[in-house]
């Protein structure tokens, strides 16, 4: 059994937002503003929402963070993916975004307690680069963004 090591900011990040997936089956663990504050992100501007946790992740292994599939539909946010290393150990944030997508120009806000994205433990595979001359050819070869169809 592999772990992630987790240590909460305090008993209260502990009880109402701990590290883990809501249902069995899920891919990632759910982070919250662990605070009592409600945040407030004006138009266009960003605000970094505190986890209220530190993790130590197994060494071959990265996280990622990605928003919950309702954060934008509910919130009208966007949570900018970020990479966490296994040799982080700091506090984790969800960075998010006001598009201010309604021309509305009002803030939105972070209720205290609120999901708002998770945390994806990913495998890291072991390469090696290795330089070459030439790239082997390949079906697709150098075409790019809508190359292969609709």
């Amino acid at each position: 059994m592999r772990w992630i090591k987790v240590k909460y900011n305090n008993n209260e990040v502990a009880k109402l937002a701990p590290l883990q997936r809501k249902l069995e089956g899920d891919a990632g663990f759910d982070l919250y503003n662990a605070s009592n504050s409600t945040l407030t992100v004006a138009p266009f501007k960003s605000v970094m929402v505190p986890a209220g946790i530190k993790i130590k992740l197994p060494d071959d292994c990265c996280a990622l963070v990605y928003p919950r599939s309702s954060t934008f539909r509910k919130k009208g946010l966007f949570v900018v993916p970020g990479l966490i290393d296994a040799g982080y150990t700091g506090e984790i944030f969800t960075n998010v975004w006001h598009p201010n997508l309604d021309e509305i120009d009002r803030p939105i806000l972070i209720e205290p307690w609120e999901r708002l994205s998770q945390l994806l433990v990913m495998p890291i595979v072991g390469l090696i680069v290795k330089e070459v001359a030439e790239l082997p050819k390949t079906e697709r070869g150098d075409r790019g963004f809508g190359s292969t169809g609709d």
